[in-house]
């Protein structure tokens, strides 16, 4: 048996060790999904916003019910949750109007929910991804998502080649 050479490499980097053996290293390709759909990022965004301020998820869908092309449901009422789709998503319409109601500032909702999505951004396009391609998810599947994507923050999956 050999004694092990020690080499560190970087991804898009090839070394030769003493015994002739090249090893090549670089970045896998990412999966590439299927883009979701408006109301797939907009539930996305209200369930994703909702679990990171503390309010529980029951679901989301994207399955149009009457009145509705999408809908998540809160355990309970949490008004950046409800702003969450404050930067450019089409269904704002009805969610404000239950910001209002309910006697929350709009303004300061949509400003906590801005700045959770700006800071939550691979969470809220994964949960999205999720719903477009289950049609409906339960908050646990969201929650189990958001800490998939957090374990994997800043880790790039590298491929290593090894030729003797």
């Amino acid at each position: 048996m050999r004694n092990p050479e020690s080499v560190s490499i970087s991804p898009t980097e090839t070394k030769y060790l003493k015994s002739g053996t090249r090893i090549s290293a670089y970045f896998a390709e990412k999966k590439q999904l299927k883009t979701p759909s408006d109301t797939a990022q907009h539930e996305a965004k209200h369930a994703v916003v909702a679990i990171l301020t503390n309010t529980g998820v029951e679901s989301a869908t994207i399955i149009p019910g009457p009145g509705y092309l999408g809908l998540t449901k809160l355990s309970g009422f949490n008004a950046a949750a409800a702003a969450a789709d404050a930067d450019g998503h089409g269904g704002t319409g009805h969610d404000l109007f239950i910001i209002s109601a309910s006697g929350h500032d709009v303004g300061s909702a949509r400003s906590v929910a801005r700045s959770v999505i700006s800071s939550n951004r691979d969470e809220a396009e994964a949960t999205a991804s999720l719903i477009e391609e289950r049609g409906i998810v339960s908050g646990i599947e969201i929650d189990q998502t958001i800490k998939e994507v957090r374990s994997k923050r800043g880790l790039d999956e590298v491929i290593l080649f090894i030729k003797e």
